[in-house]
This record gives structure tokens, sequence and C-alpha cells, in this order.
């Protein structure tokens, strides 16, 4: 149960993002009207988007806590 909840912990706001944005995904396919669908996709991007920067983030701040190599 514990490494459940660090799991969630560290991995709980991509996981909320992707179930929002697939969520907005399934609302562009359902929907008829083009200018309600061009948002929705646009949200859709904006998603994926945030999921890949919030990834990119956590392992640029990964690589910049680790003590530098000094060679010796």
């Amino acid at each position: 149960m514990k490494r459940f909840v660090i799991f969630v912990r560290d991995n709980g706001p991509i996981i909320s993002l992707g179930i929002g944005t697939t969520c907005v995904a399934a609302f562009a396919v359902l929907t008829e009207s083009m200018l309600h669908r061009l948002g929705f996709i646009a949200l859709t991007l904006l998603g994926v988007g945030l999921m890949v920067g919030i990834t990119w983030a956590r392992k640029h701040m990964t690589e910049l806590s680790k003590p530098p190599d000094t060679g010796a």
C-alpha cells in the first residue's frame, strides 16, 4: 500500500491530466459543431503539452539535483 501511495504522490498530476485530456478528446470526437470541436482539440493539445512539460521539468530538476561529477 505504501508503494501505491508513493506512486500516486509522484505521478498524480500526470495521471489527472491524462484522464482530463482523454475526456476532452472524447468530447471532441462526439460533438457535431465544428467550432466546439476545434476548441476541444485545442484543449486536448494543451493537456498533452502540459503533461510533456511536467515530465520534462521533473526529469530536468532530477538531473540538476544530482551532485556534480568531479572526475577525480
